[in-house]
């Protein structure tokens, strides 16, 4: 016996080690459970450590036990004394069974899953060897751990394995010794070294060895190969590497498809859209005007007819924003005089086909001439653009314009002028939208203003003739001229005869149908018996100054007819 037992009276205590099998069983031996052992009293109190005996079981008190709390069947304070044989059944059901130092030695294991076996803790056992034998009458596995939770033993269905502490410190394995007390069961779950066939889920280490290969992947990389229906490099053969991959035959790409962050929704017959594409399309695109509302820069040039639909119109610029701004129809030109400013007015001179200024003082300038303002400012041989029709606004050239009205060319070389014209060449050149904008629309109509001295004869002469008043006017046209002149004498003179006025700077067509009258608007101190009017007969440039009678008989006048003071004022007109 390693831990002798003194006395056994009641209330004695035992050494708090456990007994072993050997002491147990040389108290049975010695016939001492029939002499005094002390079994459970009812009425007593018992301290930690006291030992009984009670229904062919002993009892340790781990703790101080008051009477009245039951025997050791009852109550669950009292500890069994482990025996050599003790018997614990426990179904498993993939949980852990704990041990301690008063669980059964022998631990039968039934059931059909998985069981977790912890060991006690070596430090509260009290020798070495304490047996723990374990029966796997499971079909799943029992794995014992230390109560450090190292794996000490893996016990299969079938198995039965003993287990003993070698070690009264640690945590580990290390304090525990596995015995294969079963080794025809053990044996006969394992697999032959030739040809082994494994049954269930074999698990392989990592890495292993193939041959003389060591296999270091996963098994998660060897699921990989899972689903392969041929050899593997004869498959990546036939495959493309995805660095610099060259392709062959016809190549199938699904839509979408994704280049480099992008996801590409386009078809195949809209990317074949750029085949033929020279420079990059955004550029091109950039250089392009929208179909809705384009603006142009530069020459825009038209290789066709341009047809507007119904309703549909070509717009100037709204509203010039400063001075030197322009909108109208254009074309270019070379320039002939020195300098040309913008919004000069120019002619086209058909001598040399150039552009020169115009001058409302000269027929050759501001008459049936081609116009055209000059919007871009340059010098003698420049090409430059010439409007034919627009707008522009040259403020700082052109003097202050009132709205609607009319603008002509001006008697200074390329300029305008607001004022009705009173002499040269009249020709309206457009009309002002604002004070700076004028709308250049010349017309192809235009007239020349002038003076001419109206003189009195009598029988062709004037002598001694003077007056107050001698003024004539005339406004010449296509083929029309217009004109007048007043006439206030002073002294008739000597000389007699027909009275004609002479002096008129055009000469009247040849012809009876341009035979034409001059009108009496004003007349007085004249002396005579019928009305008087004046006509141009023929191609010449006098006016016969005759009266008519009430009865419609015409004489010519003459000196007789006028007085010192004689008033005569004449309208009418000619052509030419």
């Amino acid at each position: 016996m390693t831990n002798p037992i003194v006395n056994y009276s009641t209330n004695q205590t035992i050494s708090n080690e456990l007994l072993s099998r050997s002491d147990v069983q040389s108290l049975v031996d010695t016939s001492l459970l029939t002499s005094g052992l002390p079994t459970y009293a009812a009425g007593t109190s018992y301290v930690t450590g006291n030992i009984l005996y009670h229904l062919g079981i002993w009892y340790i008190a781990p703790s101080n036990i008051a009477s009245g709390l039951g025997n050791p069947v009852t109550n669950t304070t009292w500890k069994q004394i482990p025996t050599w044989g003790s018997y614990t059944t426990t179904a498993t059901a993939a949980g852990t069974t704990t041990l301690d130092l008063y669980s059964s030695e022998i631990q039968r294991f039934s059931g059909v899953t998985t069981q977790t076996v912890v060991l006690p803790v070596v430090t509260t056992l009290t020798a070495l060897g304490k047996p723990f034998y374990f029966i796997n009458d499971s079909t799943g596995t029992v794995t014992v751990n230390s109560s450090g939770g190292n794996l000490v033993a893996t016990i299969l269905g079938g198995q039965r394995v003993l287990i003993n502490n070698i070690l009264l410190t640690g945590t580990t394995a290390a304090s525990w010794t596995v015995s294969n007390i079963d080794a025809t069961v053990g044996l006969a779950l394992k697999a032959n070294i030739a040809s082994p066939t494994f049954t269930g889920t074999v698990t392989v280490p990592t890495p292993f060895t193939i041959g003389a290969v060591s296999m270091t992947a996963t098994g998660t990389e060897l699921n990989y190969v899972v689903g392969v229906t041929s050899a593997i490099q004869t498959q990546i053969n036939t495959k493309a590497p995805t660095a610099s991959p060259t392709f062959t035959g016809t190549v199938t790409i699904p839509t979408p498809f994704t280049l480099g962050a992008t996801s590409v929704t386009a078809t195949g017959t809209e990317l074949n859209y750029v085949d033929g594409v020279t420079s990059a399309i955004q550029t091109q695109l950039d250089a392009k005007a929208p179909l809705a509302s384009p603006t142009f820069t530069g020459t825009v040039a038209m290789n066709g007819d341009l047809q507007l639909a119904e309703n549909v119109s070509i717009l100037l610029d709204a509203a010039l924003s400063a001075d030197g701004k322009w909108s109208g129809i254009c074309e270019s030109g070379v320039i002939g005089d020195t300098t040309v400013l913008f919004g000069e007015l120019l002619y086209f001179k058909a001598a040399d086909s150039r552009w020169w200024r115009t001058d409302a003082d000269a027929k050759a300038t501001s008459g049936p001439v081609k116009l055209g303002v000059c919007v871009v400012a340059g010098t003698a041989g420049d090409t430059r653009t010439i409007m034919l029709k627009g707008k522009i606004n040259a403020a700082s050239l052109y003097p202050a314009l009132t709205i609607g009205a009319p603008v002509y060319i001006g008697a200074t070389a390329g300029n305008i002028q607001v004022a009705t014209p009173t002499s040269g060449f009249v020709r309206v050149v457009g009309y002002a939208n604002t004070a700076d904008e004028l709308f250049f629309n010349p017309s192809n109509e235009y007239y020349e203003l002038g003076d001419w001295t109206p003189i009195l004869t009598f029988g062709g002469g004037s002598t001694g003739i003077t007056y107050a008043v001698q003024a004539g006017h005339y406004k010449k046209s296509s083929h029309v001229i217009d004109g007048g002149c007043t006439i206030v004498l002073t002294n008739k003179g000597s000389s007699t005869g027909v009275a004609l006025v002479t002096g008129y700077p055009y000469a009247n067509l040849a012809g009876t149908k341009y035979n034409t009258s001059f009108a009496i608007a004003e007349l007085s101190a004249i002396l005579s018996t019928g009305f008087i009017q004046g006509s141009f007969s023929g191609s010449n440039s006098h006016i016969t100054l005759q009266q008519t009678t009430l009865l419609g008989v015409q004489s010519a006048t003459s000196n007789t007819d006028f007085a010192n003071g004689s008033v005569i004022v004449l309208s009418g007109h000619t052509y030419y």
